[in-house]
């Protein structure tokens, strides 16, 4: 099992919650995004699982929120 959580930091408390059989980070933020209005301000902090250019470009797009999220650091270019 997979969970997903929208937690609300200042109020303490959850707004919604994605239980999945298998990861799928991108589609459940997805869904947060389809079903919330983000009256306030809002910082969405993810994990590497929610990194997708299709993702950033969505989020730019939302307004009142802004994004925190980590993403794989580029192998370093192979010497031959």
């Amino acid at each position: 099992m997979h969970v997903n959580p929208l937690y609300d930091v200042l109020n303490k408390t959850y707004l919604d919650c994605v239980i999945q059989p298998q990861q799928d980070e991108i589609g459940t933020l997805a869904y947060f995004l389809a079903w919330h209005d983000f009256e306030e301000k809002t910082l969405i902090v993810g994990d590497r699982a929610y990194a997708s250019y299709n993702t950033f470009a969505t989020l730019q797009n939302t307004l009142n929120v802004d994004f925190l999220i980590r993403v794989k650091q580029r192998p370093a270019a192979v010497q031959r």
